[in-house]
């Protein structure tokens, strides 16, 4: 099963798990996440399950749907757990539960992290500068021009990259098109900006 998280500007707007056949996204009253914005269709996109597959679509015909920072080639994309949709403004966080009549008692809910995670400043007129990452959803970085998005997630960070030229690095790494789970101590670089992320335990 799936579960779909719509945010906008790190606010979650609406929670939907996929226990259908599918998944409707658009600005349509209907839509099972509606967005509320003039750019976005009636319906934009949808989620198609087969089995333990779900295939995202451009219905608009736009081009404009974002995951990880890549449009989708051919209008379609095989979600996986971790990827990161935009479209326009708005934030779509994907989890997979593999087993999700089976938590384990210690586990934490799902959307909570192990520990409180940071980032610090190391370069440019923000240096030593603290951010606390304490939503879902995190967007770093500039709109339009080179962006990042961190998600905390119930097993951790993952830091996904959204848009520009350059690539997200983590420990000089690239952020494929797949999330990248961050560790205490990494070093994030977007643009040109470079952050140090931390856990409360650290």
């Amino acid at each position: 099963m799936f579960k779909l998280t719509l945010s906008f500007k790190g606010r979650i707007l609406k929670v939907c798990q996929t226990a259908g056949a599918h998944l409707t996204i658009g600005r349509g009253s209907d839509c099972d996440l509606h967005i509320d914005n003039l750019g976005v269709s009636p319906l934009h996109a949808r989620v198609t399950l087969t089995g333990d597959a779900a295939m995202l679509t451009d219905v608009s015909g736009t081009g404009d749907i974002l995951v990880n920072g890549k449009p989708l080639e051919n209008g379609e994309y095989p979600l996986n757990h971790g990827d990161t949709i935009l479209i326009g403004k708005h934030t779509i966080a994907v989890n997979r539960d593999h087993h999700p009549a089976a938590a384990q008692p210690n586990e934490p809910p799902l959307g909570r992290p192990l520990a409180q995670g940071w980032l610090q400043f190391l370069n440019g007129p923000k240096l030593g500068r603290t951010i606390r990452l304490d939503r879902t959803l995190v967007r770093l970085g500039k709109a339009g021009h080179q962006s990042a998005m961190i998600a905390n997630r119930n097993d951790g960070f993952y830091i996904s990259h959204l848009e520009g030229d350059a690539p997200t690095l983590v420990d000089n790494r690239q952020v494929g098109e797949e999330s990248m789970r961050l560790h205490d101590g990494d070093t994030i670089q977007i643009g040109d900006t470079r952050m140090l992320f931390f856990t409360e335990s650290r």
